[in-house]
């Protein structure tokens, strides 16, 4: 696929909603050409004019640029290219033109700014082509998370653990597999606490206030007992509202591992079937079944965590049956979160290097449909929802609750009502300046042996960031 815009450094942008569209192309692949020029008629007016060429013919677009304070350019010419080829190839999304990552932050930030709610959310109804139905999604989102609490003292701890027992297919994080790492996992614990304990000093010394702590990966219970323990151990110290653990893999989860987050005074887990189809399961590369995964979910019942379940629409071999099915059988296990995720084809992922052919137009969005209006009478409220890009049918991922039962770990971190402190390889530490909606970020190396080596530099860079 070829972008040619005579304003070129929107040809990434273009070339986001062009995928949309034409996913099967890659960026350097011929097969769609999109030409963009933008020039000035007799009433000074800024007209945008596209013209698409793919096997099917030519077609041209002009696109007439309106003043508008909350559009930038970058986001005017998307709406134009999108209205270009939902013209030409009579095909539309749900999100429309909408292409951020945090649709809820969009319709927030209008409102902080003088908007009203309806008013906030028909404007991106109106302006990006957005449904009815993922419209009022937001709205629902937007009263379940009710008032937020703002204050640049709060902070979030983010803790990563790079290490998977096997990759997912369809998975592109940093991790490496715990059974050809285990010469490296004691490196990297003994490095990861040293930077708790320091973080823990700078944290004393400014005066922030941790509210959640959240460990993440990779697959965090892929490490024993004996490495996951000092690491709860030495996070246990901060007296938190909210303390997750990630322990998704079932067959990385143990009765010891359960005892050992109520030691240390967990009170969230995640265990993610992620689909209830036990072929899917094998091709997607996770090494247990459904039975398995509710004999460990039966296990950890006892113990009272707030458990989520992650289920993702998409996968390769799911049919539409074998996901309602799955749909049902989360419904009978009755989680406290459910968390639906839309296939994302990472660069990074299997699925991608292998350019499976896996974009099952709508049906994705079929499985959404079904899981939302099953959810709904099963009384489970929707409290946030993010998005990625190479997203089937530029759809979402959502987060639901009963019993107003949130993470607000996910909340503020998506929607950006708290700062948070990334440690471990990988983390993404972001400050977030509230009066004036500003945000600075640092990151950690990916590289775990750059990050046992680097550590101070990393430590030094976050100080600076958080000072």
């Amino acid at each position: 696929m070829q972008i040619i815009s005579s304003q070129k450094e929107y040809e990434k942008d273009l070339l986001e909603i062009a995928r949309l569209f034409y996913p099967k192309y890659s960026s350097t692949e011929q097969g769609v050409t999109i030409f963009h020029n933008h020039s000035l008629d007799e009433q000074n007016i800024i007209n945008h004019t596209f013209t698409v060429n793919d096997e099917n013919g030519s077609y041209t677009f002009i696109k007439k640029e309106e003043n508008d304070a909350n559009l930038s350019t970058r986001k005017i010419l998307q709406i134009g290219l999108y209205e270009t080829l939902k013209n030409y190839t009579k095909r539309t999304f749900p999100w429309g033109s909408f292409v951020g990552i945090r649709p809820v932050k969009a319709v927030m930030d209008l409102i902080k700014n003088g908007t009203s709610t309806l008013g906030a959310i028909n404007h991106i109804k109106k302006t990006y082509s957005v449904t009815e139905e993922k419209c009022e999604i937001i709205q629902d989102i937007i009263e379940m998370q009710g008032y937020q609490i703002k204050n640049n003292t709060l902070i979030n701890l983010y803790v990563n653990i790079p290490f998977c027992v096997s990759r997912c297919s369809y998975c592109s994080f940093m991790s490496l597999q715990v059974g050809s790492s285990r010469d490296i996992i004691n490196s990297y614990v003994n490095t990861l606490l040293y930077e708790i304990e320091k973080t823990k000093e700078f944290l004393q010394q400014k005066h922030y206030i941790v509210k959640n702590i959240y460990i993440g990966g990779g697959t965090p219970t892929s490490l024993n007992v004996e490495e996951l323990e000092p690491i709860l151990k030495a996070l246990s110290s901060y007296k938190v509202k909210e303390f997750t653990v990630e322990a998704g893999r079932a067959d990385t989860i143990t009765k010891e591992k359960l005892d050992l987050f109520k030691k240390y005074n967990v009170t969230r887990i995640s265990i993610n079937p992620q689909t209830f189809n036990d072929t899917v399961l094998k091709k997607a590369n996770r090494n247990h079944t459904v039975k398995e995964f509710l004999e460990v979910y039966k296990m950890a019942i006892p113990y009272n965590f707030i458990v989520n379940m992650d289920l993702i629409a998409g996968l390769s071999g799911e049919t539409l049956k074998s996901f309602k099915e799955g749909i049902k059988t989360i419904l009978e296990l009755s989680p406290d979160n459910i968390t639906i995720h839309t296939l994302s084809l990472k660069r990074a992922s299997t699925l991608n290097q292998k350019q499976e052919d896996i974009f099952k137009t709508s049906l994705a969005e079929k499985m959404l449909k079904y899981a939302y209006e099953e959810f709904k009478k099963a009384e489970y409220k929707p409290y946030y929802l993010y998005r990625q890009k190479n997203m089937l049918d530029n759809l979402e991922n959502i987060g639901f609750c009963k019993n107003k039962k949130i993470c607000e770990f996910n909340i503020d971190s998506i929607d950006e009502y708290s700062s948070i402190l990334a440690l471990g390889a990988g983390g993404a530490s972001k400050r977030i300046y509230q009066e004036d909606n500003k945000k600075e970020q640092t990151f950690n190396v990916k590289s775990i042996d750059e990050y046992i080596k680097r550590i101070d530099e990393m430590l030094e860079r976050k100080a600076k960031l958080f000072s």
